[in-house]
């Protein structure tokens, strides 16, 4: 069985590293596929953030990911190609099994053997979300760290480098900065 975890990762924060950990956990190792949402705009190209994931994933001192680029492929496509076999997804809502179970039913139309796997967000993720913390950029730097500090905890990276990971969101998304 191969797996894959899809996304943007714009950026990648507490609640996809949790998804991260239990998948790699249920399947012993999971490609991480980064992709673009044409409805998106990105700051960082695909390779910065395949660079900055890798960094994120090292400092919190998560093993068994590959991280890859869809590029301009469906992902049901993909994952015949790869041999992938398992989809997984996060969910924090029922908004969000809506839009996953949609795109599971396109996916599903170009690749009937891959079978899509749901994981529950846990419960102290369960609202954070990668254009949540862009908007909280626009708080000042300091209460921006203390804030993010309180919300998205990576666990297993140290203090030093989680907050060179605030900087780094603060001054590529900030809107006084970007």
């Amino acid at each position: 069985m191969k797996a894959l975890y899809a996304g943007s990762f714009d950026p990648i924060h507490a609640g996809h590293i949790d998804i991260i950990k239990r998948a790699v956990r249920s399947f012993g190792s999971i490609v991480l596929l980064v992709a673009d949402n044409p409805s998106k705009t990105y700051k960082l190209s695909p390779n910065e953030r395949i660079k900055w994931i890798g960094e994120i994933l090292d400092a919190a001192c998560i093993t068994g990911v590959t991280i890859e680029y869809l590029g301009n492929k469906f992902l049901g496509e993909y994952c015949a190609e790869m041999g992938i076999t398992h989809i997984v997804k996060g969910l924090r809502n029922g908004t969000d099994l809506e839009s996953e179970m949609t795109q599971e039913w396109y996916t599903k139309k170009l690749n009937e053997n891959v079978e899509t796997i749901y994981f529950s967000t846990s419960e102290d993720k369960r609202w954070l979300s990668s254009s949540a913390i862009k908007t909280f950029t626009e708080m000042n730097h300091q209460d921006f760290i203390k804030y993010l500090k309180k919300i998205n905890k990576i666990e297993n990276m140290d203090e030093e480098k989680f907050e060179t990971y605030i900087d780094k969101i603060y001054t590529i998304y900030g809107k006084k900065n970007g």
